[in-house]
């Protein structure tokens, strides 16, 4: 179990924000926060094709603000462990 908190003012809507995987499309083992057309997105991937997940927020994050950011991990391997935060 474990939190991600970081505070950032994004810049454009796509990138990583904090990871820890090999710098590639879809990679196999490991973490990884960033945004993907403006949303928060979270995965974690054992394996790729068949033991891996992500969630991400609902809406866009404003561009060219400061945001909080957190995510909370239960260790489910389950999407509903999983809970973002935007702004508290």
């Amino acid at each position: 179990r474990y939190t991600i908190a970081a505070r950032i003012m994004p810049k454009a809507p796509d990138g990583m924000i904090v990871s820890r995987a090999k710098d590639e499309h879809e990679p196999d083992g490991g973490w990884g926060v960033g945004l993907h057309n403006g949303k928060l997105r979270v995965y974690f991937a054992a394996r790729w094709l068949d033991d891996s997940l992500h969630v991400e927020t609902a809406e866009a994050l404003t561009l060219n603000q400061p945001h909080h950011i957190a995510v909370t991990y239960d260790s489910s391997r389950e999407a509903a462990g999983i809970k973002l935060y935007v702004d508290g």
